[in-house]
C-alpha cells in the first residue's frame, strides 16, 4: 500500500507539473516581443495560428486582449474598427504596388519619388509586422482613413492612452521616426503584452529602443517559436 501510495503521489506530482507547463505555455511567449523592421525581417520559418476577427485575421494570441480593448472602448462611447490585421507577404507586395501606382497616377510623382514615399508607410514584403499577426491598424466609425489626424480624434486619443492597458503600443510614434524608420502612424498598434507595453509607454521609447536596452544583441530577433496558445 505504501509503495502504491508513493507511486500515486509521484504520478500526481508529474501530472501537476505537466498541467502547469501546459497552462503557462503561451503566457511568456518570447515571440511576442520579436522585433520586425527593415533590418530584422520576419523569419522564414515563422508560424502563427490565425483566427478571424470580423472580416480580417489576427494572431490567436492577441484575440482576447484586442476583444477586450474594443469592448472597453465601446463602453466609453468609442466605436473602433479593425482596418487591417494579418497580411501575407503577397498581400504586402500588392499593397505596396497599389500605393506606388496611386502616387504616380494621382500625385504625379516619379517612380523613384513614389517608392520613397511608399517606403515611409509600407514595409517591404517580409519586413512588415502585419506578417506576424501581432500588429493591427485601428480606426473608428467616425474617422476611417489612414491619416495622422486620427491622433486628434477621441478614438485616437483613447487608443493611445488605454492601449497599453491591454498590451498594445503605438508602434511608430511621432518623435521616433528616425529610430523606427517609419512615418508616424497613430493607427498602427503592436501587441507586446501588458508588462512591456507599459514599460515602453512609461519610458516614452519605441520597440527598437526597448530591445537595445533590455535584450542582448544576439536576441534582438527572438524566436520564432510556433505562436500558438
Amino acid at each position: 500500500m505504501r509503495m502504491t501510495y508513493k507511486l500515486l503521489t509521484k504520478a500526481t506530482t508529474y501530472i501537476m507539473i505537466l498541467f502547469l507547463f501546459i497552462l503557462t505555455k503561451g503566457i511568456t511567449n518570447d515571440e511576442m516581443l520579436i522585433l520586425i523592421n527593415d533590418q530584422n525581417p520576419v523569419p522564414n520559418n515563422w508560424e502563427v495560428e490565425l483566427v478571424n476577427f470580423g472580416r480580417l485575421k489576427i494572431a490567436k494570441i492577441i484575440e482576447d486582449p484586442l476583444t477586450k480593448l474594443f469592448e472597453q472602448a465601446k463602453s466609453e462611447g468609442i466605436h473602433l474598427i479593425l482596418a487591417s490585421g494579418y497580411r501575407s507577404k503577397k498581400k504586402q507586395e500588392e499593397n505596396r504596388k497599389n500605393n506606388i501606382d496611386f502616387l504616380i497616377k494621382t500625385e504625379k510623382m516619379t517612380l523613384k519619388q513614389a517608392i520613397e514615399e511608399t517606403n515611409r508607410y509600407f514595409a517591404e514584403p517580409g519586413k512588415s509586422e502585419h506578417e506576424t499577426g501581432l500588429a493591427v491598424d485601428i480606426l473608428s466609425e467616425d474617422f476611417n482613413r489612414f491619416d495622422e489626424g486620427f491622433a486628434d480624434t477621441d478614438a485616437g486619443k483613447w487608443v493611445a492612452e488605454h492601449g497599453p492597458e491591454f498590451g498594445f503600443i503605438i508602434r511608430y510614434p511621432k518623435d521616433k521616426v528616425d529610430t523606427t524608420g517609419k512615418a508616424y502612424e497613430p493607427w498602427h498598434l503592436r501587441y507586446l503584452g501588458k508588462k512591456v507595453a507599459k514599460e515602453i509607454t512609461d519610458e516614452g521609447i519605441c520597440l527598437e529602443e526597448w530591445h537595445t536596452k533590455n535584450l542582448k544583441k544576439e536576441t534582438l530577433l527572438i524566436g520564432p517559436k510556433q505562436l500558438k496558445n
